[in-house]
C-alpha cells in the first residue's frame, strides 16, 4: 500500500508539474511583451526629450577649465512671494541656454552684470531694473552671490561665446563683495588664485546626479519637474517663509556675537583696506578685459536698507550683517562699510573715466522701506525706482 501511494503521489506531482509548466508558458509572452513596451515607451521618451526639451544639466560652459557663475541655464521656474513685501504675489522665473534671464520683450545689445540685486528673481518678470533701461534694454546675466571677482569669470566665458561683443555693461557690485572679502584677502587681486577659492561655488555642479541627469534625460526631467517649485526644497512654501526661517536661524548666532566698536576699527584699518587693493586690483582686470572690445562700462553704485529709518514689512525684519572678525557687524556698521565700497566705485570712475550712475545717493533722498524687503534686494517698487533714476542719468546726457 505503500509504494502504490507514493506511485500515487509522484504522478500527481507530475501532473501538478506540468501544469504548471503551462501556465508559466501561458503568461510568459505576456509579460516579455509588456516589457518589451516599457522599454520601448522609455526609449521613445528619451528621444522625445531630446528633440523637444531642453535639458537644465546641460550647459554651454561644462566642457571649459575655466571658472563660471552665471544662471543654471534653461530654467523655468515659479514662487509664490505673497507677503514678502507689498504687493507680492505668484511670479515665474526663467533663463535661456547662456544662463541669462528672459522677459517677454526682446533685449538689447547691453548686460547687465551683477549678483542677485541684479537678478531681482524675486521681482515679478519685465518688472526687473534691466527689463526697463530705454534704449539698452541690457540682457540680465544676474546670478546671486556674484562678487566683482566672479562677474570677472562671467564676462569672460560671455565674450568668449557671443558675438558681437556688447554695446555697454551695467556694473552694479558692492555687498556680495563685502561678504567675501576673506576671498579677496586670500587670492590678493589674482583672477586665477580667486578661481581656485571660488570653485566651491561653480554653477555646474559635479556630483552623479547631475552626471546622470546630462546622461538620461528621462532622469533629469524627473528631477526638474521635482524642482519646479524650489523652496519646497528649503522646506518653505513661500518666498517669505524661506527667508523668516533663514533669518531666525542668523539672528542668535548674532545676539551672541556682535562686532565690537574695537573690532570694527581694527577691521576697517587693517582687512578691509587690503580687501579695497585687491577689489581695486580686480577691477582693473575686468576694465583691461573690456577694452579690446570697445564696451562702454557704466558702473552702479549699490543702495541698501542699513538705515535708521526703515521699517520692514509685516514687521519682520529679514535684513543681515556679514560675520567680520571678532564677530557679526551691526546694521550701522556695515551701512558705512558698504558706503566705502561705494565710495571706491566713485573714485574708478573718477581715476579711469567710466561712466557712473550714483545709485546710492540718489536712494538717500527716498523712504527706503517700501523699496527693500531685506538688507539689499529690492521690491518691485525698488527695482523700477533703480530704472528710473538710471533713465533720468542716461536721458541727461
Amino acid at each position: 500500500m505503500d509504494f502504490q501511494r507514493d506511485g500515487l503521489f509522484r504522478l500527481f506531482g507530475q501532473v501538478a508539474l506540468q501544469r504548471e509548466k503551462k501556465i508559466h508558458r501561458k503568461h510568459l509572452f505576456p509579460l516579455l511583451l509588456a516589457g518589451l513596451l516599457g522599454l520601448t515607451s522609455l526609449f521613445l521618451g528619451e528621444i522625445l526629450l531630446r528633440i523637444f526639451w531642453h535639458n537644465p544639466n546641460l550647459y554651454a560652459w561644462n566642457d571649459i577649465p575655466d571658472y563660471v557663475r552665471l544662471q543654471k541655464p534653461n530654467q523655468k521656474e515659479r514662487y509664490d512671494i505673497t507677503g514678502l513685501y507689498e504687493g507680492a504675489g505668484k511670479i515665474r522665473f526663467r533663463t535661456g541656454p547662456l544662463g541669462e534671464i528672459l522677459n517677454s520683450g526682446e533685449p538689447g545689445s547691453s548686460w547687465a552684470i551683477g549678483g542677485s540685486t541684479t537678478e531681482c528673481r524675486y521681482v515679478p518678470e519685465d518688472c526687473r531694473w534691466p527689463d526697463r533701461i530705454a534704449g539698452y534694454r541690457p540682457i540680465n546675466f544676474g546670478s546671486s552671490g556674484c562678487a566683482l571677482g566672479d562677474s570677472f569669470f562671467n564676462v569672460k566665458f560671455l565674450l568668449e561665446r557671443k558675438r558681437p561683443a556688447p554695446r555697454g555693461i551695467f556694473l552694479m557690485h558692492a555687498v556680495n563683495d563685502l561678504s567675501s572679502w576673506k576671498d579677496y584677502l586670500e587670492s590678493r587681486g589674482d583672477g586665477q588664485a580667486w578661481a581656485r577659492l571660488r570653485l566651491r561655488f561653480h554653477t555646474t555642479a559635479r556630483d552623479d546626479r547631475a552626471l546622470w541627469g546630462r546622461s538620461v534625460w528621462l532622469i533629469a526631467w524627473y528631477a526638474s519637474m521635482r524642482d519646479r517649485y524650489p523652496l519646497r526644497n528649503f522646506g518653505a512654501w513661500s518666498a517669505r517663509d524661506f527667508y523668516v526661517r533663514l533669518r531666525a536661524k542668523s539672528v542668535a548666532g548674532r545676539a551672541q556675537s556682535p562686532l565690537s566698536p574695537q573690532d570694527f576699527e581694527r577691521f576697517r584699518r587693517g582687512p578691509f583696506e587690503e580687501f579695497l587693493r585687491a577689489r581695486e586690483k580686480t577691477y582693473l582686470d575686468f576694465r583691461g578685459l573690456l577694452s579690446p572690445h570697445g564696451t562702454e562700462l557704466i558702473l552702479l553704485t549699490q543702495p541698501h536698507a542699513f538705515r535708521a529709518d526703515y521699517h520692514p514689512f509685516d514687521g519682520v525684519d529679514l535684513r543681515d550683517t556679514p560675520e567680520l572678525m571678532g564677530g557679526f557687524a551691526s546694521y550701522d556698521q556695515t551701512g558705512q562699510l558698504l558706503q566705502a565700497i561705494n565710495q571706491q566705485t566713485r573714485e574708478w570712475s573718477r581715476k579711469y573715466g567710466a561712466r557712473l550712475i550714483d545709485l546710492e545717493k540718489k536712494f538717500e533722498a527716498e523712504p527706503p522701506s517700501p523699496l527693500f524687503y531685506d538688507s539689499v534686494h529690492y521690491t518691485q517698487k525698488g527695482s523700477e525706482k533703480v530704472a528710473s533714476f538710471i533713465n533720468q542719468e542716461l536721458s541727461s546726457r
